[in-house]
């Protein structure tokens, strides 16, 4: 993918894909252009769990036979591993109370510490 993109013309540069951002919002096109990249970074927004003393506190049954998932060298208990592009999208996955469990603001996720490395660089 091309590094010196023209937002205002909002064609996506990615060669075979026809998205036009027609209202012109650079957000909005900054939000495309990243589904493209998300296979470069696939742990940004992971259903990855709760830590297992957070899943605990909730009220989730943890027991002697659950088998963690480690995310960033934690132990997790109720994420499926599905990994997603934006964090809107983890969002909807967990809100949608198929079992799943999760914070999308956790500091742990990557596109979290990301968000906040951003705010500290300003």
């Amino acid at each position: 993918m091309p590094t010196d993109i023209d937002v205002s013309t909002g064609k996506c540069p990615v060669e075979g894909c026809c998205y036009v951002q027609a209202k012109g919002r650079s957000p909005d096109f900054k939000r495309h252009l990243a589904t493209h990249t998300a296979a470069l970074v696939p742990d940004k927004w992971i259903c990855c769990g709760l830590p297992i003393q957070d899943a605990r506190e909730r009220g989730v049954h943890v027991s002697r036979d659950t088998v963690p998932r480690e995310y960033e060298g934690i132990p997790m208990v109720g994420g499926c591993g599905q990994r997603f592009s934006r964090q809107d999208a983890l969002k909807r996955h967990l809100d949608q109370g198929k079992g799943c469990i999760g914070k999308v603001d956790a500091p742990y996720l990557r596109g979290n510490q990301e968000k906040s490395a951003e705010k500290k660089s300003r």
